[in-house]
């Protein structure tokens, strides 16, 4: 283990989801659906936090998919999903 058991995880469910509106699936229902298979990953909270902080980032870093910041930020508030202060304020500036 190279990297650590709960960012291995972190990598796996990243590759596997069908990003971005899987992450916004995933707020409302609390499983992420693997994009090649359908199997459906019960996901927790900090796990999913952390997802979607990485794809705010990878969206950031690529200028795209606007849509999302909107999708997720309003998921978010609808489901009260505990998601980190500075995440939410990435979410309102591109939302």
């Amino acid at each position: 283990m190279f990297i650590g058991k709960r960012a291995e995880r972190l990598v796996y469910l990243f590759s596997i989801s069908d990003r971005p509106s899987g992450l916004v699936h995933a707020v409302t229902t609390g499983k992420l659906v693997n994009r090649f298979d359908q199997t459906e990953f019960v996901i927790n909270a900090a796990d999913l936090a952390d997802l979607i902080a990485i794809e705010c980032a990878n969206l950031i870093n690529q200028e795209g998919s606007v849509p999302f910041f909107g999708e997720i930020y309003r998921a978010v508030i609808q489901a009260r999903f505990p998601i980190d202060i500075r995440i939410k304020e990435i979410l309102t500036r591109y939302a």
